[in-house]
């Protein structure tokens, strides 16, 4: 029986090594660097598409361990005071609040 890695910010080079690992599916979800296509990995750019495919994968596989990792985050270049709002907001979205909607999504998995 496989494990199902969900790895929120998949192309970080951080996490090179662990996409060897065997009896193992990824579902992947990227920004804008689009991952390669292998036979056990689904890649997808957003909540609502992860929802569609996480909820197909689940119904087609039994999985051993469902494991979410997150390395996806926005760095701040510069002081607080003369960042943009709209950066700002960004790095709340994808350092905060994307991790609370995946991660709320998925308990109950």
């Amino acid at each position: 029986m496989q494990d199902l890695f969900i790895i929120y910010g998949s192309e970080s080079l951080l996490l090179s090594e662990i996409y060897e690992r065997k009896d193992t599916f990824f579902l992947k979800i990227y920004n804008k660097k689009i991952p390669e296509k292998k036979d056990n990995v689904v890649s997808v750019n957003d909540f609502a598409n992860f929802k569609n495919q996480f909820i197909k994968i689940i119904e087609r596989k039994k999985f051993k361990k469902i494991i979410f990792l997150g390395s996806g985050f926005k760095n701040q270049n510069k002081l607080f005071f003369s960042e943009d709002l709209n950066s700002l907001k960004n790095m709340i979205e994808t350092n905060i609040t994307n991790y609370i909607e995946y991660t709320h999504f998925l308990l109950p998995y």
